[in-house]
């Protein structure tokens, strides 16, 4: 007979051990395979999403801007694929029935046509017509709505000129929109979750007819008319693109969106850009204006190069409109609403000379004192006729500034007249060097004006009139420009026009063919955000996941992984033990000590091969159940349904590979100690080599010596705290000295629980047996190492289990606290329609249209909301899986920065909101922002923390930084970045108002002031929730994720019991002589039975109490702190289980007591 032979009859014949063994293979490879399954399934579904989310949309260009629809027409003529343009807008959706008001915000609004509807995956659904409105059915939901219903639809006017301008229009900034619902996308239909933000649950959106939203929006196309002779192209402002040259829907790349950026730029036009040439050819220049009244920095750059590039002369102008000019020694005398102008005043034609009647041009001011004031020139008109001064004289001049909330405070300041110009047929009486601005420069008096602002019309004098009937809105007033700037500040752009003039001899036509083709060369499409983002490719790389799914469950199984090794171990130490004399056989036949190993590893080798590839076709099977659990039982941790097992070949090998050598080394450790045993002693079946007396003295007086250290290190660490000389400072990730001091003792308490247990099994047990107890105690020290080890793993798991339980969080038991997670909130809110004034002021409220009676402004008077403006981003807080680039961004308000609240971690400052305003140095050049983020943004989803930075828009092309310097812990600010309004509206200058509210108030009034803000404010889509349930929400994840480890990890707890029942397997095999023994002097089986379950409860027991003890001591400071919540019903239930299941298995071990054969026992012994 072969070595393979007795190997292959030796499986035979103790097949019921190797079955054992095989099991557990089994379930260490399927836990193993399946955590690795998981991985590849949660990338792959990510991945699915984002090719269902964009159809056939690979690359997007979507902004504030506001181009021609023909640019699409243009680009789409050009490329091989498809161009659809659109209009992109953020909506607030109502509905209201007979007795319900339902509203929903933050609503992604498309407006479209056929062209972007066939790039989608929508099903067998029709585009929208006429007045519909298709909306997701997670809107339809929300609203409570059905096809056939009139929802109102209220979103933000665009705006040309800034609202946040003094020419803005602030008062009417909203749009309500009354449609009929055409359909409900399912969300199995890909155009339900369409959009360029990766996130796997499914936004709220809604598409309605592109000709219907321009028209409501005033965005239509306008063709000449006697009334109105100014045409006005339609315009949009999101472009989606499909590459033709790419089959296949996972197409888009980096490369691509370059090339298409490079067709864009050359199909743009200065009218996508709302950019105007205005010709002045009887003055010798032309001048670059922009319908926004203010040139962006980038396009008066563009403007500058392009002119020295083709050697023309410039002249940037910055004007203004100030309420009064007067005489500061006869305020009577005075001009009302007069342009003003900074620039440099040239020498030279044609915007010079000026003709100089009195005075100095010198505006230079370098050696002007503080005292002193500035020199400023004015024209003749306003000199002589209006105001009455000289050379020498003060003038005060008052001009409107433009507030954080819309209101307009006047500043006064005075300067010095330094000169006085000609005004009639001098370049000092040009119209031209204010921009055209319909509804004012082409008014013919005052009273014709579209009032940018309330204006005081009785202050217009007739000398004012009569200026305006003359020179329109000619500058009365120059500053030198640097002075204009500072007073006149925005943050929108430094000039208001750019003139430039060719040479005498160009032709007049041909020069400014030739500047309009160089201003178009020299914009830069990235600083205008008019480019094309390849978000197709993006998403596919954000759906690598902020979270390791792999990692995840893997530590999620780890006590299941670790009770399989063992119980592979134990399984085949028993089998071994059972065969010691066919050990001593095969050493007396002549098989050498090397071949009987080589024979027993490889009985074991082909155990663990067939468990590793029984347990791989598991892991599919466990991989499933994991899956279907996320999608059912544990979705609050991932947030969608839409996840499949996907399997790859790699993650199977993996995991067939580690079970194999994970259980292989099981074996071997199993095998271990039969490598000293003579041939004689394995032949009378010997088993473990003793323990000599003195090496088990030297274990119980370590015990002892752990037993003490541990007991009195737990009891100072509890006393400390109590008595307040462990201080509650904070250590880091919102954890305190206090708590962890709790958390140390109880991890000491454990070990010193762990240390009698081995003190009382050290000696062999008890020496008194007047107890069954006694004697089951003194019965499992016989083998102590098996009997400590099984307990140890029963305690540490019990311990992580409950404490992790423990961690749970229930925001909504949390009354509103300045330093907690809620920041002494009751609401927060979002608006899709920034709110231009404040809310906690009466005409502030009465500008929004928020009328209250005499019973809401009660209730009201008890609120106050602190708003921050908002600039939308990825959803960068854990309920997004997938990787986020930049977040949401609030800018707060310094009302906010003063008042502070939250609780914070790892910040170096007693007044942290005070670090948004600290000026960072120039890191290589680039801007640099205070930032501060929730930890669970910060260092799960943006891997970030206090002191890092995070480069706008990639670190290979870095635009500015922000860099973090604080961290709220729980806060209600997951998922966005916060930072100061002052370096918000220098960041995006084109987002003002503000957005997102946190609300103060009564906490019994919650659902009432929420009601009355949603009813009064719907027209800007006003939604509010409270802040609890907002970090619930969050909450949720956290919650979900130490539920599936209670799970996963009870399982494993489970499988230790049974670690437990085999050791007590091995003791009774041991003791069957023993047994027999104490059976034939008379003790009955139910006796024997009872002592055997006994020994097994009392280890089990001893585990469990002690490792539950010690977790609820270590959470004791969590536990009593509000909000706290322990699930007392499922723990129990757990824990029970364990207990039961541990029990029922120990009465194996019994059955293999009672039914040894007593005689043929004894003969054996």
């Amino acid at each position: 007979m072969s070595q393979f032979q007795l190997i292959l009859r030796s499986l035979r014949f103790h097949w019921r051990t190797h079955f054992a063994v095989m099991l557990g293979v089994v379930i260490g490879t399927a836990v193993i395979g399946g955590a690795l399954i998981v991985g590849d399934s949660v990338r792959a579904s990510l991945r699915q999403i984002t090719l269902d989310r964009l159809g056939e949309v690979d690359e997007a260009l979507m902004g504030q801007r506001f181009f021609t629809e023909a640019l699409s027409q243009r680009l789409d003529e050009t490329i091989d694929g498809t161009v659809a343009p659109a209009l992109s807008m953020q909506a607030g959706i109502s509905r209201e029935s007979d007795d319900t008001f339902r509203t929903t915000g933050g609503v992604q609004l498309y407006g479209i046509d056929e062209r972007l509807w066939s790039l989608l995956d929508t099903g067998n659904l029709e585009p929208p017509v006429d007045d519909e409105i298709v909306i997701n059915s997670r809107v339809a939901e929300e609203l409570g709505a059905a096809v056939g219903d009139e929802v109102q639809v209220a979103l933000e006017l665009p705006s040309l000129i800034p609202r946040q301008s003094l020419l803005g229009e602030r008062e009417e900034t909203s749009r309500e929109i009354f449609l009929t619902v055409g359909a409900i996308i399912p969300d199995e239909v890909g155009a339900s979750r369409f959009g360029i933000n990766p996130a796997q649950q499914i936004p709220p959106v809604a598409f309605v007819p592109l000709e219907l939203l321009q028209t409501e929006l005033d965005l239509a196309e306008v063709q000449p008319s006697r009334r109105n002779p100014i045409a006005k192209p339609a315009r949009v402002n999101s472009l989606f693109a499909s590459d033709g040259n790419q089959p296949g829907r996972d197409s888009g790349s980096q490369g691509q969106s370059a090339e298409l950026n490079k067709v864009l730029k050359r199909d743009l036009t200065l009218q996508d850009l709302n950019i105007r040439i205005r010709s002045h050819e009887d003055r010798g220049y032309y001048s670059v204006e922009s319908e926004r009244m203010i040139l962006e920095n980038g396009i008066g750059d563009a403007a500058a190069r392009a002119a020295s590039n083709l050697g023309w002369q410039t002249s940037p102008v910055m004007v203004y409109l100030v309420n009064e000019i007067s005489n500061a020694n006869n305020p009577e005398k005075y001009a009302a609403y007069s342009v003003v102008a900074g620039l440099e005043i040239p020498d030279k034609a044609p915007f010079g000379p000026f003709e100089l009647l009195d005075g100095s041009l010198d505006q230079s001011n370098e050696e002007k004192s503080e005292t002193q004031l500035s020199t400023v020139i004015l024209n003749e008109f306003l000199a002589n006729e209006q105001l009455g001064v000289s050379v020498g004289d003060e003038i005060i001049v008052k001009f409107f500034t433009v507030g954080t909330h819309g209101e307009l405070p006047e500043e006064e300041h005075r300067f010095r007249v330094g000169g006085i110009v000609a005004l009639d047929d001098t370049p000092a009486a040009d119209a031209g060097l204010t921009p055209e601005l319909e509804g004012i420069t082409d008014a013919d008096t005052f009273g014709d004006w579209e009032q940018p602002f309330e204006m005081d019309l009785d202050r217009v004098t007739d000398a004012d009139e009569s200026y305006w009937e003359s020179h329109r809105a000619t500058p009365k007033l120059f500053l030198p420009m640097p002075l204009a700037q500072e007073l006149f500040q925005s943050r929108y752009g430094k000039i208001t026009s750019f003139r430039v003039a060719p040479p005498t001899d160009a032709d007049w036509e041909d020069a400014v063919k030739q500047f309009k083709k160089a201003l178009l060369e020299e914009m830069d499409l990235d600083q205008l955000a008019m480019e094309f983002q390849p978000v197709k490719a993006q998403g596919l790389a954000a759906a690598a996941g902020t979270q390791d799914f792999t990692g995840l469950f893997i530590g999620f199984s780890f006590f299941l992984i670790l009770s399989a090794a063992i119980l592979i171990g134990l399984l085949f130490r028993l089998g071994v033990e059972q065969r010691t004399t066919e050990l001593g056989l095969l050493g007396a036949l002549g098989f050498t000590r090397g071949a009987v190993r080589r024979i027993f590893l490889m009985e074991g080798f082909l155990v663990v091969l067939f468990g590793s590839l029984i347990g791989v076709v598991a892991a599919i099977g466990y991989a499933s159940i994991i899956i279907y659990g996320l999608k059912t039982w544990w979705i609050g941790a991932i947030g969608t349904r839409f996840l499949f097992v996907q399997v790859q070949p790699v993650s199977i090998l993996i995991a067939f590979l580690s079970s194999l050598v994970l259980g292989q080394l099981a074996v071997l450790w199993g095998l271990w100690r039969y490598r000293s045993f003579s041939v004689s002693e394995l032949l009378k079946g010997a088993r473990e080599q003793g323990i000599k007396s003195t090496t088990r003295s030297k274990a119980w007086r370590r015990a002892q010596l752990v037993f003490w250290f541990c007991g009195v290190g737990a009891l100072l660490l509890i006393a400390g705290s109590l008595i307040g000389v462990i201080p509650q400072q904070e250590v880091g990730g919102g954890i305190t000295l206090d708590m962890l001091s709790f958390f140390l003792a109880g991890m000491l308490l454990l070990a010193t629980s762990l240390a009698l247990l081995s003190i009382m099994l050290g000696k062999g047990g008890p020496q008194t047996l007047e107890h069954a107890a006694e004697l089951g105690m003194r019965n499992a020290g016989r083998e102590k190492q098996r009997s400590l080890m099984t307990t140890s793993l029963v305690a540490s798991a019990t311990f992580v289990l409950v404490a992790v339980s423990a961690a749970r969080m229930d925001p909504t038991e949390q009354k509103p606290r300045i330093d907690s997670g809620n920041g002494g909130f009751l609401l927060v809110a979002e608006s899709t329609v920034p709110l231009q004034y404040d809310l906690n002021s009466a005409e502030g409220r009465d500008k929004l249209g928020m009328f209250l009676n005499d019973e809401e402004e009660a209730l009201w008077s008890e609120c106050k909301a602190i708003g921050f403006q908002r600039r939308a981003g990825d959803d960068a807080s854990c309920l997004n899986l997938f990787r986020t680039q930049l977040p949401t961004i609030l800018g707060a308000s310094e009302a906010m920065i003063e008042r502070g609240g939250f609780a914070f971690t790892a910040t170096p400052s007693e007044k942290p909101w005070t670090l948004l305003n600290q000026e960072l140095s120039l890191e290589d050049g680039i801007p640099t922002y205070p930032v501060m983020g929730d930890m669970n943004t910060l260092l799960y989803s943006l891997k970030k923390g206090v002191g890092d930075t995070i480069a706008v828009p990639d670190e290979d092309n870095p635009e500015y930084r922000l860099q973090i310097v604080g961290m709220f812990v729980g806060s209600v600010f997951q998922g966005t970045l916060v930072m100061s309004a002052e370096n918000f509206r220098e960041l995006y200058p084109d987002l003002g108002g503000d957005g997102y509210f946190l609300i103060e108030g009564p906490q019994d009034q919650i659902t009432s002031i929420s009601s009355l803000l949603e009813k009064k404010l719907s027209s800007y889509g006003f939604d509010a929730e409270p802040v609890a349930t907002r970090l619930s929400d969050f909450l949720a994840v956290q919650n979900t994720y130490l539920s599936t480890f209670q799970a996963l990890g009870g399982m494993g707890l489970l499988l230790g019991t049974f670690g437990l029942a085999i050791v007590m397997l091995r003791n009774v095999y041991e003791r069957r002589g023993e047994l027999a023994l104490m059976r034939a002097i008379g003790f009955p089986n139910k006796r024997l039975a009872g002592l055997v379950v006994l020994e097994n409860t009392l280890l089990l027991v001893w585990g469990l109490v002690s490792g539950t003890v010690a977790a609820l001591l270590s959470l004791s400071p969590h536990l009593l702190s509000a909000g706290a919540e322990l699930p007392v019903g499922s723990l129990a239930l757990l824990l029970l289980t364990v207990l039961l299941v541990g029990t029922a298995s120990s009465f194996a071990a019994t059955l293999a007591a009672v039914r040894t054969p007593v005689i043929a026992t004894l003969r054996g012994e």
